[in-house]
């Protein structure tokens, strides 16, 4: 059965400094791997359900957002990924103060 992935929140907002946990549920058989992705690099942050960001920093994009993936291979068919927009707001800025 090719793989399926689901991210329980497919966006979240964090506060600069702070550490927050993504997760997702890959189905499929045999069980799929799993493997987390920054958008747009190739680097591998977590093979499990389960990614960890310990201080997080903003990206320096205009929306300050960052999109992590979530990728679910079993070698059947093509790999199902999931996407989650992050978005940083900065520590000081006067909603968190």
């Amino acid at each position: 059965m090719a793989p399926s992935v689901e991210i329980l929140n497919e966006t979240a907002t964090v506060v600069e400094g702070e550490d927050f946990v993504l997760a997702c549920n890959a189905i499929g058989k045999p069980k799929p791997s799993v493997t987390w992705t920054k958008v747009g690099s190739s680097e591998v942050l977590s093979n499990t359900s389960s990614l960890t960001i310990v201080n997080v920093s903003r990206p320096g994009t205009p929306d300050n957002m960052i999109q992590y993936q979530c990728i679910a291979s079993n070698g059947v068919e093509t790999p199902a990924t999931a996407t989650v927009n992050v978005t940083v707001h900065c520590k000081y800025s006067e909603n968190n103060l």
